[in-house]
C-alpha cells in the first residue's frame, strides 16, 4: 500500500531510503540519539540511502520509487557490519553495509530509472549514525571525537546486525537535516 501526505506539486529534493523496519530500529534510533545529543549534532531517521536528493514533484519520485520498488518481491536484510568514520558531513560516523545482489540491484535501478550513472550518482552502501554538525553546509567535529563517537557506537550496537527493509521510503532533503520529512513510502513488489 502506498502513503503520502499532502504535499504542493512543486519540484523539490527527495532522497530514497531503506529503513530499518523491526526492533533493530529501536536499538539503531537510540543509539543516534545519544551520539546526537553528546555532539551536539541533528537527529535523523537511520536509513541507507538508495539514491540522494533527485529533483521532482512527489507525483513523479512516488512513480520513480514505484518503478524501482516492482523489482524486489519480498523484504530484503541489510548488514550492518563494521564501524567506521569518514571526513564528509553524512559519513562521519557509520555503519558500512554488506553490499548484497539485492541491494545492488535496487541501487542500479534507482540510476537508470533516474537517467544517472554510478559515476555520476556513486552507491557505496553505508548506514549513518552521526552527521558532521548542525546542518550539511558546515563541518564541526574533530577526529577525536568521531573515533570517540565511534567506540561508543561499538559499544552500544552489537555487530553484525541485520534488518528487513520491505520498500523505499521517501523523504524530503534539504541542507538542514532537521527539515527532512518521510512524505512517502512505497512497497517492494508494488505494480501500481
Amino acid at each position: 500500500m502506498l502513503t503520502t501526505t499532502p504535499e504542493s506539486e512543486s519540484k523539490q529534493r527527495f532522497s530514497l531510503y531503506l529503513q530499518p523496519e523491526t526492533d533493530s530500529l529501536d536499538t539503531l534510533n537510540s543509539a543516534l540519539s545519544s551520539l546526537a545529543h553528546e555532539f551536539n549534532t541533528p537527529e535523523f531517521v537511520p536509513h541507507v540511502t538508495l539514491i540522494p536528493e533527485r529533483w521532482a514533484t512527489l507525483s513523479e519520485i512516488v512513480a520513480f520509487a514505484q518503478e524501482i520498488a516492482k523489482l524486489i518481491r519480498k523484504p530484503i536484510p541489510i548488514t550492518l557490519a563494521e564501524v567506521d568514520t569518514g571526513e564528509t558531513y553524512f559519513k562521519c560516523v557509520y555503519f558500512t553495509v554488506v553490499e548484497t545482489p539485492e541491494l545492488l540491484l535496487l541501487a542500479k535501478r534507482a540510476r537508470e530509472v533516474f537517467g544517472v550513472t554510478f559515476e555520476e550518482v556513486p552507491f557505496r552502501a553505508h548506514f549513518s549514525m552521526l552527521y558532521d554538525g548542525s546542518d550539511s553546509t558546515t563541518t564541526t567535529l574533530t577526529t577525536e571525537q568521531k573515533q570517540k563517537a565511534a567506540e561508543q557506537l561499538r559499544q552500544a550496537v552489537q555487530l553484525p546486525l541485520t534488518y528487513e527493509t520491505s520498500g523505499i521510503a521517501i523523504h524530503t532533503s534539504t541542507p538542514v537535516v532537521t527539515e527532512w520529512q518521510q512524505v512517502a513510502f512505497v512497497p517492494f513488489g508494488n505494480e501500481d
